[in-house]
């Protein structure tokens, strides 16, 4: 951190959660790759630079990481307008995070609010 910057500390061992725009919409989840999921375009058109969350996954074996959706973010999931989100390591990490097909129920979960 001394030659870096206290910036390399602070993000690495992260994950960043981007929202996916475009690319691919007929991506299969067996085959696609990062170069497949682009269909030819730029990374910048496909991903949404502004829609990022940083956060640290959860330490303990089982445990749970939560984060919360921007409103314009969830309402373009609820509409179909987004075709999901990736979540992409900062750094070298070792971890597991659980698809939705995962036995056991440790896939990922919406929770909505409807409370205004």
């Amino acid at each position: 951190m001394k030659v870096f910057g206290e910036d390399l500390g602070i993000e690495f061992g992260k994950i960043r959660v981007i929202e996916i725009l475009s690319g691919d919409p007929a991506w299969e989840q067996e085959r696609v790759t990062y170069e497949s999921l682009l269909a030819g375009e730029e990374a910048a058109e496909v991903f949404n630079g502004q829609m990022t969350i940083d956060l640290d996954l959860a330490t303990a074996p089982g445990g749970k990481t939560y984060f919360t959706l921007p409103r314009p973010v969830m309402q373009r999931l609820i509409d179909g307008r987004t075709k999901g989100l990736v979540l992409r390591p900062l750094g070298s990490m070792a971890a597991t995070v659980y698809a939705s097909e995962n036995p056991g129920g440790n896939g990922p979960v919406l929770h909505f609010s409807t409370e205004r």
